[in-house]
């Protein structure tokens, strides 16, 4: 597939993990990173285990979660998505959730009653203008950034199918040389 958006510049903000590398930031099992693009769209990808520490960091680093446009979810272990029933309520409003295939019944119900448009994305494809989706890779994909002057741009949930499957794959969904 041929790109069809280039990204100027790219923002990764930590807002969750298992490292208290932060003083006064909350740490948990699990990952949410923040993805903004300069100019264009903000993802976050993965939710972590608890939306309550998810949303306090947040607020600690000045960050409105308000302003996103999707959120991005790498594979379905708790802690990846198990923030997301909290997002979505404090959000308020209808949100597009890029999954790599749908969740059971259940969850499905649950995230679309609070307002998320789960939109599996099984093969690689494109997110959002820039961003785009390795496809699943037996459960798990991974979010690509297409950046100006550096190429591919990396990020992964846990990395289930293997660094080097990842990287592979990212660079016949883009083309371009993975970066970082």
């Amino acid at each position: 597939m041929r790109p069809t958006a280039t990204l100027r510049g790219l923002t990764i903000t930590v807002l969750l993990d298992n490292e208290p590398f932060s003083l006064g930031l909350a740490v948990d099992w699990g990952l949410s990173l923040l993805v903004e693009a300069e100019g264009g769209p903000a993802i976050l990808m993965d939710t972590g285990s608890s939306a309550g520490k998810l949303l306090r960091n947040a607020r600690e680093l000045g960050v409105d979660l308000g302003r996103l446009e999707a959120v991005f979810i790498s594979h379905w272990h708790g802690d990846h998505y198990g923030g997301l029933s909290g997002l979505l309520r404090a959000l308020g409003r209808e949100i597009q959730v890029f999954v790599p295939r749908p969740p059971g019944r259940a969850l499905r119900r649950e995230f679309e009653a609070l307002g998320a448009e789960l939109v599996p994305l099984e093969g690689p494809g494109e997110a959002l203008p820039g961003f785009y989706s390795t496809g699943d890779m037996g459960g798990e994909h991974s979010l690509l950034a297409n950046v100006e002057g550096l190429g591919t741009i990396i990020m992964a949930g846990c990395s289930h199918p293997g660094p080097s499957r990842v990287v592979l794959r990212a660079r016949e969904v883009l083309g371009k040389p993975v970066h970082a």
